[in-house]
């Protein structure tokens, strides 16, 4: 048995914690132990089962940070994609009061010495839909359809003892929770 116990993996700390426990399980209940070894037993029992509560806590510590951490680069990360989008629409907006201006001043084409502007049309033209249409409306041929399983609808026929051939209900994930 290890003496640093504080080096010791958590599986390591209860493959011990096991063998003592083994151990004393095998005494018969008439073998003679010396008051003072059941002591240094129990002692060291105490000792690994304390040093297991602290890496625990340690372990349960550091999901939490990685929690918030995560939390946090999520919440930064939604930050960014605010900026990002703020930044593009305002380089649009700047972008189209230039083509309106250049419009008014009848210019197709301008050079500075940094940059060369030229008005041009889109490659692409969109296409537009008139106000009012819906798909439902439309022919077939311009719809495009989608299919989905009704996960509710699969799960409350099943509950209700409708057979489903191709599905049924798993059992629910054992997950650990930190208090």
């Amino acid at each position: 048995m290890a003496t640093e116990t504080y080096r010791q993996t958590l599986p390591q700390i209860q493959a011990e914690l096991d063998q003592v426990i083994e151990a004393i399980d095998t005494l018969e209940e008439g073998d003679e132990l010396a008051e003072s070894v059941r002591e240094a037993v129990v002692a060291y029992l105490s000792g690994l089962k304390e040093t297991r509560a602290a890496k625990l806590d340690a372990y349960a510590d550091m999901i939490r940070m990685s929690e918030a951490r995560a939390a946090n680069l999520k919440e930064e990360a939604k930050l960014v994609r605010d900026l990002a989008a703020s930044a593009e629409s305002r380089a649009k907006r700047l972008k189209r009061l230039l083509e309106c201006w250049l419009q008014t001043q009848g210019i197709d084409k301008y050079e500075t010495p940094l940059h060369a502007f030229r008005m041009q049309a889109a490659s692409v033209k969109p296409l537009l839909i008139d106000e009012g249409m819906t798909a439902e409306e439309a022919d077939e041929q311009y719809i495009r359809r989608t299919c989905e399983f009704d996960f509710d609808a699969i799960k409350k026929a099943i509950e209700a003892g409708i057979k489903v051939p191709w599905a049924r209900i798993g059992e629910a994930k054992v997950t650990v929770r930190i208090r």
